[in-house]
């Protein structure tokens, strides 16, 4: 009796360490400068960081014009801005394009590729001006447009909208989608080549349809993977599509299951991702997907008392080279303003860092560097420690 206790105890004890750790120490690594509300950065996309720890990203705002910035932050927390929008004019008010959203992509020559927003609600049918664009900056700060989003607009009233961010192949091909909105509704991801051609490889407009949504990853050979729509049962579902624009449905959700962020794939083949809902406990999961086509859920929130291992994730998982699995939660967590985490391959969750304001981590996801450091960017105050009402790029140093 007194062996089945102690196990018993032990077990307890094992499953508290695991969801209570603070093996993370958290900083500001850099503030972005404090201006007023109407001109704050809005730094809102995940982080790009290449192979010496330089972090990019983008913000909405701020900036010389505040249409917005590319901007780096080295290791050691010196902010520099790459490019701000608003620069290049020649082509309208918005012609260098205005306010970037999502994540940077970064090829092998450290050039930066990403979109900005669409400015005008009747679809660019009043011209350039106000478009969404697909951009590049060089290192140096130089800004190349590689496409303007005119494809919506039968109507004045239509419009359209880039629908997730970038991803580059091996070849230096960018990959994106949109939606259109009013007479042409419907999904598009399309291709531009180092050489600047743009093609549509793959066209739905079917009403209210978004069978590849994205946001996408590549594999080696250059299938791109991502969520979409399941037209059969209007399920979530992961979907394939080839480089030639073939479509094919690998997994549908069940009902009542909302995946988020993005896929991650390891070498092997497998899938990793995360739900909002579903699970044990309604409150999100994170699941594998294997190569063998099998999903299985790894984890599910609110498995503990309180939610304190977190409730809600939000944003995409990072997965580091021994398979674990890292993100954020919206709610759950000590003080119920969410949590970083980390879940094994075999399922154990860890919590490695407490918020300790509402929605602290943003809602992006976080970037790692060669010795397991993370970094994430808050668009606004809440998870700064030297709160200006701008944001930050933070740290979460591995102790």
């Amino acid at each position: 009796m007194k062996r089945f206790f102690f196990g018993l105890w032990a077990t307890v004890l094992f499953a508290a360490a695991s969801c209570f750790a603070q093996t993370y120490t958290f900083s500001d690594l850099v503030n972005f400068p404090a201006v007023s509300a109407e001109t704050r950065y809005y730094a809102n996309a995940p982080l790009t960081i290449d192979s010496n720890g330089n972090l990019y990203g983008s913000s909405q705002g701020g900036g010389t014009y505040n249409y917005g910035t590319v901007f780096k932050v080295t290791p050691a927390g010196v902010l520099s801005t790459l490019y701000n929008f608003g620069t290049n004019q020649s082509k309208g008010l918005y012609g260098d394009g205005v306010q970037p959203i999502d994540n940077l992509v970064r090829d092998s020559a450290g050039n930066l590729y990403g979109v900005t927003v669409s400015n005008d609600s009747g679809g660019c049918t009043g011209g350039l001006s106000g478009c969404g664009v697909v951009f590049k900056v060089t290192p140096a700060g130089v800004e190349t447009l590689l496409y303007y989003l005119t494809d919506c607009g039968k109507t004045v009233s239509d419009s359209t909208e880039f629908n997730t961010p970038l991803v580059l192949d091996s070849a230096g091909n960018l990959y994106g989608d949109y939606f259109c909105y009013g007479a042409d509704e419907g999904s598009t991801v399309f291709k531009v080549t180092p050489q600047d051609r743009f093609s549509k490889i793959y066209t739905d407009r079917t009403a209210g349809s978004n069978s590849a949504g994205g946001p996408w990853i590549i594999d080696k050979a250059g299938n791109l993977y991502g969520y979409g729509t399941d037209a059969a049962t209007s399920l979530p579902a992961i979907v394939e599509l080839t480089p030639t624009g073939k479509l094919t449905i690998v997994y549908t959700f069940a009902s009542g299951v909302f995946p988020i962020g993005k896929l991650t794939q390891d070498t092997a083949g497998n899938f990793f991702g995360a739900t909002y809902f579903s699970g044990s406990h309604l409150s999100g999961s994170v699941f594998k997907f294997s190569a063998k086509k099998k999903y299985s859920t790894l984890y599910s929130f609110c498995s503990q008392q309180n939610c304190s291992d977190g409730q809600y994730p939000i944003g995409f998982l990072t997965l580091d080279s021994s398979g674990n699995l890292y993100g954020l939660t919206y709610f759950g967590g000590t003080n119920n303003d969410g949590v970083v985490f980390q879940v094994t391959s075999s399922g154990r969750e860890s919590v490695l860092y407490n918020f300790v304001d509402a929605a602290a981590g943003g809602e992006y996801g976080l970037v790692m560097d060669g010795s397991g450091n993370l970094y994430g960017v808050d668009d606004g105050d809440v998870g700064c420690v030297n709160s200006n009402g701008s944001g930050c790029v933070y740290k979460l140093t591995k102790n």
